[in-house]
């Protein structure tokens, strides 16, 4: 495994994707005491609020309505300015697993899997609860308005996302150990796939909360112990699901080489490894396939392969899949070559009727 470390500092002062966001209108009544520095600082302090102000002096007839909205943004991306990320910490979801397995000297598989970067810095801030107030001065034709938002509001609402993605891809982890206990590989390495969409989104609201507070170790400490599990997880999956290949395969009752070497390789390919100790792989694949039902024209003889193939999951000693058949004839002009064709042939019908029935492959 190899751990990306470093330092990030990220100013997040792009576009405010706004949530809950209530907007105050005072247009008739008394000048609100915010538009003046003063009674709004002493209002919203610095150390319990973000405030965002703008104001503009607007001609006559102009459109009151897009003058108030165009203040209101200025506002709102004051406030967003002032949300500035200084990231003190070492990311370790920028962790990569490379395993090289030897398969009988015949291959080389490296597993790799990455799950990204962690904490990531993002162009935008998304401000939580915050409240729009807005006044127009009838006399001056002026327009103002007023972002705020509670720091300790602000700090509960990233929490609550951290939560929401966290519990997400707790969720989605717990279900690939149910379906990798019952054996469902393809579908427990899916749910795998869904977790990293929620750690990025679960550190991009980690990101935005260390602009708030003073310390997101707790929140950092919980996600990372979860990357350890995954990947610990995932490398003891992948060494779960090797499959140990033996049998026999006969033409006119001479023994050959054709049907096991062709499904290490067609297993390898769709993602599965193949182990070359029976005892430490988590299936065996026995395999027998001998020639029948020979038959001859004036120009070809024609050859089929009668396959018996038994996969067992060695954990449990069960039979996950059992196959008996007879692979289509293939024809040649003679009868050594017809029947060689025949084996090759029948490597795919195996692998279709294995992945058919079992998760074994990715």
């Amino acid at each position: 495994m190899k751990h990306a470390r470093g330092i990030v500092h990220a100013v997040l002062i792009a576009a405010v994707l706004l949530l809950p966001l209530f907007v105050y209108s005072q247009s008739q009544q008394g000048a609100p005491s915010w538009i003046n520095e003063g009674p709004r600082q002493m209002q919203y302090p610095s150390a319990e609020w973000y405030v965002g102000f703008d104001m503009d002096v607007i001609g006559h007839g102009a459109n009151i309505a897009d003058a108030l909205r165009n203040v209101t943004n200025r506002a709102r991306s004051d406030l967003a300015g002032q949300i500035t990320v200084n990231i003190k910490s070492e990311t370790v979801l920028n962790t990569r697993s490379d395993r090289v397995t030897q398969t009988d000297g015949r291959s080389q598989e490296t597993l790799q899997r990455e799950y990204g970067q962690f904490i990531t810095t993002s162009t935008d801030t998304e401000v939580g609860n915050m409240e729009v107030f807005t006044y127009h001065d009838q006399a001056n034709n002026t327009v103002y308005a007023l972002a705020v938002v509670k720091k300790s509001d602000l700090a509960a609402y990233y929490q609550s996302r951290i939560n929401y993605y966290q519990q997400n891809a707790d969720n989605a982890f717990k279900l690939a150990q149910q379906l990798a206990g019952e054996g469902r590989r393809r579908s427990a390495m899916e749910r795998l796939d869904e977790i990293p969409a929620h750690l990025n989104g679960c550190g991009r609201y980690i990101t935005l909360l260390s602009a708030v507070v003073d310390n997101v170790s707790s929140q950092q400490n919980r996600a990372t112990a979860l990357v350890s599990q995954i990947i610990a997880f995932e490398a003891k999956l992948q060494e779960s699901f090797t499959v140990y290949f033996t049998g026999t395969e006969t033409i006119d009752r001479s023994e050959v080489d054709i049907v096991i070497p062709g499904l290490q390789h067609k297993f390898t390919e769709q993602g599965c490894r193949v182990a070359t100790n029976r005892a430490t792989a988590g299936y065996v694949l026995t395999v027998n396939v001998n020639t029948c039902n020979v038959t001859s024209d004036r120009n070809f003889t024609y050859c089929q392969a009668c396959v018996r193939a038994d996969l067992v999951n060695t954990q449990t000693g069960r039979s996950e899949a059992k196959i008996n058949f007879n692979a289509p004839r293939e024809g040649w002009t003679n009868q050594e070559r017809a029947c060689r064709r025949a084996m090759e042939k029948s490597v795919d019908a195996i692998w279709e009727r294995i992945s058919n029935n079992t998760e074994i492959c990715r």
